[in-house]
């Protein structure tokens, strides 16, 4: 995962009826690259060696430079290979040029309180697709962090926990779990992250595959 430091302590969301519920125990962890301010070149290097090495979830919570426009295009071209091979790419919002965080594929997150609202430090501009998820405020083994990474981080382990529960699961199936997220009365921006309804939706898909080999 290309994360900084300060979001090594960001883990993953619990799986219950409260979407914005926290398990700051989670063995899922972020690993720090120390990329802070990386090229879309050094991205594209990095994302293209974790695919070759078989991540199925990359976490991008460092800011990221605009770089030059060949840099910027063999991004893309990287993130295009990932979701041919299903690899489900997180953003934090906010952080990236747009051959990143306005890649069909990627999902970019934006941070939220614990109430829902959009995190006083994020611009509404930023968090207008992909997902809300808590980022204030979450605590870790490095201390309390804060920020758009950190609520990707968090959306980023929820995907990994829920694609270790239906590992049969192909990467589109995960990635569509995690975006139906859920609407909520302060909503403002993209849906909450709702791992409840992702393990509902991909339990549902579950049945169907088991219920089809039956017939088979």
């Amino acid at each position: 995962m290309v994360a900084e430091p300060g979001e090594a302590g960001v883990l993953a969301a619990v799986l219950s009826a409260e979407p914005l519920a926290l398990c700051p125990l989670s063995p899922v962890v972020v690993q720090p690259t120390g990329v802070a301010g990386a090229s879309p070149g050094g991205l594209a290097v990095a994302v293209a060696a974790l695919v070759a090495d078989g991540a199925r979830v990359v976490l991008v919570g460092t800011p990221i430079g605009d770089g030059h426009e060949r840099e910027r295009r063999d991004l893309v071209a990287v993130l295009d290979a990932a979701a041919a091979a299903g690899v489900i790419v997180v953003a934090a919002a906010g952080a990236g040029p747009v051959e990143l965080l306005g890649h069909s594929w990627v999902v970019p997150v934006a941070s939220c309180s614990g109430s829902g609202r959009l995190s006083w430090f994020v611009e509404f501009e930023d968090a207008q697709r992909g997902l809300l998820a808590p980022g204030e405020g979450v605590p870790g083994p490095m201390g309390v962090v804060s920020g758009n990474g950190v609520a990707a981080a968090v959306v980023a382990g929820a995907g990994a926990l829920a694609w270790g529960m239906f590992p049969e699961a192909t990467g589109a199936q995960v990635r569509s779990a995690l975006l139906i997220g859920s609407v909520h009365v302060h909503r403002s921006g993209p849906p909450l992250l709702d791992v409840a309804r992702a393990v509902e939706f991909l339990e549902r898909l579950a049945v169907g595959r088991a219920a089809w080999r039956g017939t088979g």
